[in-house]
């Protein structure tokens, strides 16, 4: 296996390294890189679409799934934990970009507990004589 195969494989060096950086240490990173990639290897080669691919296409083989390399995968897993967090549906298709909302609710039955967090919001707003509920509002303390 040549160095650059050994490092590019998932969890790998180039997979621990990219996992503990640090905002400023990619902002540092793109002012300083060379050539026309960011992500580096551990040993300073450069991480290629196909390296990606490769790894995409292990990890695929040993879920037991076809290997097709595919990178949209990523982003229908991000959405899909995103879902089964309870993220609201708007702000998942904001972070998502998606255009259309109904391509977003594919993924809301992966929210389990999204519509009994909805009946509860409104029973607490009710009990409040219909003040806004939203999670995370500090304006009046939750009732018990």
């Amino acid at each position: 296996m040549t160095p650059q195969a050994q490092e590019a494989r998932p969890g790998g060096a180039a997979s621990s390294v990219a996992a503990a950086c640090t905002v400023p240490q990619l902002r540092k990173a793109c002012e300083s890189k060379v050539g026309s990639r960011v992500l580096m290897t551990a040993g300073g080669l450069e991480i290629t679409p196909k390296i990606v691919k490769r790894w995409i296409m292990r990890l695929e083989k040993a879920a037991g799934l076809a290997p097709t390399g595919r990178l949209h995968i990523l982003r229908h897993s991000y959405v899909s934990h995103l879902a089964g967090a309870n993220v609201p549906l708007i702000a998942i298709a904001a972070l998502a970009r998606h255009s259309d909302l109904r391509v977003t609710q594919r993924y809301m039955h992966l929210a389990p507990g999204a519509l009994r967090e909805g009946v509860d919001m409104l029973v607490r707003s009710r009990a409040r004589g219909g003040a806004s509920v939203m999670p995370n509002t500090k304006s009046e303390p939750e009732c018990g």
